[in-house]
């Protein structure tokens, strides 16, 4: 299909394309993001107590976003909490 001498269709695949291409670099950085604050979750745990309430929190935050309610979340997992909020 031409319109006023374009190729509608090229640009048409060329849209598909870039949008395809953007929601895996989506996926792709959500993916790295997550495992790097699981990782540095793990690893802050090793040398921090915390409460159960902080530990649910924390660990939920990958699949909820109301997990970063909780503010002593917040105030024991600063880097953390940002990077959980970055991720949503």
């Amino acid at each position: 299909m031409h319109s006023v001498g374009i190729n509608v269709t090229g640009l048409t695949d060329m849209a598909r394309f870039g949008t395809a291409f953007a929601f895996l670099a989506q996926i792709c950085l959500g993916a790295s993001v997550w495992t790097a604050y699981t990782q540095w979750l793990w690893r802050t745990l090793m040398k921090k107590d915390m409460t159960f309430k902080v530990l649910n929190s924390a660990f939920g935050a990958d699949t909820s976003v109301l997990s970063l309610l909780n503010m002593e979340m917040w105030k024991r997992l600063k880097v953390g909490s940002v990077m959980a909020c970055l991720a949503w």
